[in-house]
């Protein structure tokens, strides 16, 4: 296993962590906007929704586009199994978009 495959599977491992902490930033940034539990954040206004939204998704994100990087990596530097971190990044990441545009525009 090449440095980069290592570092890759660090990053696809690390994908629900970053995911957990992106639904409890999104927490925090909901509380500071003066949102109380159980207030829907479709009530307010449009801004609100994407205030919250673009910072977690881009935390959300993070380590499914290094797991995408360092997979690719791996790969081209001779990993055989390379590609599999970077396939688990973009399910990740496409997971992770589709639930943010719901939430975004409100289709749950």
């Amino acid at each position: 296993m090449n440095k980069h495959q290592r570092i890759a599977v660090v990053w696809a491992i690390s994908i629900p962590v970053f995911f957990v902490l992106g639904q409890l930033f999104g927490y925090f940034i909901f509380w500071a906007l003066g949102y109380q539990q159980g207030d829907s954040v479709l009530s307010g206004p449009v801004v609100d929704r994407f205030i919250i939204s673009i910072p977690v998704a881009a935390l959300m994100l993070t380590p499914c586009v290094q797991a995408i990087r360092f997979g690719f990596a791996a790969k081209r530097t001779g990993g055989k199994r390379g590609f599999a971190p970077a396939i688990a990044g973009a399910i990740g990441a496409s997971f992770i978009l589709i639930t943010t545009l719901f939430s975004l525009l409100g289709l749950s």
